[in-house]
């Protein structure tokens, strides 16, 4: 319980929407009163006005539900064939795309492509120098390593961009090689 929770009645269904006090109950349907935070109680006093807004809310608590057990379900699929959790974690991140991969066999060929066009935006931007490069290089004087550093930011990301690029032809020439095997 916080500094600035007011007591409101639990009640979404309910139509009021007075504070009342600890130990008190609603004088509308009888639930005793609960203490919620600011943005909690703000959230519930828009949901006992708006029924769309209560509606939009529960249809995203069901999706999320959903999703949760769908997720749980692989997990356990997973799990199951691999016996070990850190595997199966490691596995998991692979195939969301995680960060640390530049590609994962399990990504699609857009992605990467969407990957690689956010590179060369990176490289763009690294190569005309961002506003906070320039006051960086004001503030500490030292251009060099300033230069340096950004130089060898664009050379990693160039050579990121040529690995995706490597992969997506990669992808491409075992796909015709199976066409010309049939």
């Amino acid at each position: 319980m916080g500094i600035f929770d007011t007591w409101y009645c639990p009640n979404k269904k309910c139509v009021y929407k007075k504070g009342g006090s600890k130990g008190k109950h609603c004088p509308k349907c009888g639930s005793e009163m609960h203490p919620f935070g600011i943005s909690e109680g703000g959230t519930l006093i828009r949901e006992k006005k708006d029924p769309e807004f209560r509606e939009s809310n529960k249809i995203k608590a069901e999706k999320e539900a959903e999703e949760k057990k769908r997720r749980e379900e692989e997990e356990s699929k997973l799990l199951e064939e691999y016996g070990n959790l850190n595997t199966v974690k490691k596995i998991q991140e692979v195939k969301k795309g995680h960060k640390k991969y530049l590609f994962s066999p399990f990504m699609e060929d857009i992605d990467i492509e969407l990957k690689m066009f956010e590179d060369m935006e990176n490289i763009a931007r690294q190569e005309s120098g961002t506003g906070w490069m320039k006051l960086g290089t004001l503030l500490t004087f030292d251009t060099t390593q300033q230069i340096l550093g950004a130089g060898f930011k664009t050379i990693i990301d160039q050579n990121k961009l040529i690995i995706r690029q490597n992969e997506l032809l990669l992808r491409e020439l075992k796909k015709f090689n199976e066409k010309e095997k049939e």
